[in-house]
């Protein structure tokens, strides 16, 4: 087509077409050139060519970027199911630490509770009060590990009987205190 538009209209042979319609029963018609009418087809079908080629370039682009995407939404997803299973394994530290926390304070109450029933023996002025406070402490350290917080002893310990002996002296006091695991602060 292009090479026919490159001729001059002269240099053709009966280059004009006459074209006859009849429309609505009204006789209508044109004349036509074969030299211009190929150059106008020649440039329509270029045109056409070009845009077939942005379109076939732009969908290669649009490949690229889709397979692109989903290389990105493979390493999301391995990412999200990394970040799930961390989260599952704090829940379990959390839940252990709670139950940990839980044990803990159920122990200090009982060895509070201990001591608290250790000092009333320890008071009462028994005789044999300081072993009975010492095999209640030790009763607490069998079912449990170590008391870890230290006691504080108040002053002044000891007291004197009647006849005004001293029962109890404070390094006694706090030796069976420390042979039951319990921390004494001060000594």
């Amino acid at each position: 087509m292009g090479y026919i538009s490159q001729f001059e209209a002269s240099d053709i042979d009966s280059d004009d077409i006459d074209l006859r319609f009849e429309v609505d029963g009204v006789e209508t018609g044109t004349t036509v050139s074969i030299v211009d009418e190929c150059g106008h087809a020649a440039q329509i079908i270029t045109a056409l060519l070009d845009e077939l080629e942005h379109y076939k370039s732009r969908e290669e682009r649009v490949t690229k970027l889709v397979l692109d995407n989903s290389t990105s939404w493979d390493a999301l997803y391995k990412k999200l199911e990394a970040a799930n299973r961390r989260s599952a394994e704090l829940d379990r530290d959390c839940w252990t630490y709670e139950n940990t926390v839980k044990t803990l304070l159920e122990r200090a109450e009982s060895a509070e509770s201990a001591c608290t029933e250790a000092a009333r023996i320890l008071k009462s002025g028994e005789r044999m009060a300081l072993t009975r406070a010492v095999n209640i402490l030790l009763s607490v350290g069998e079912c449990a590990t170590s008391y870890q917080y230290p006691v504080v002893l108040p002053e002044p310990i000891g007291w004197k009987s009647p006849s005004g002996h001293e029962v109890l002296k404070k390094k006694d006091v706090i030796a069976a205190l420390m042979s039951a695991g319990v921390p004494v602060e001060g000594d």
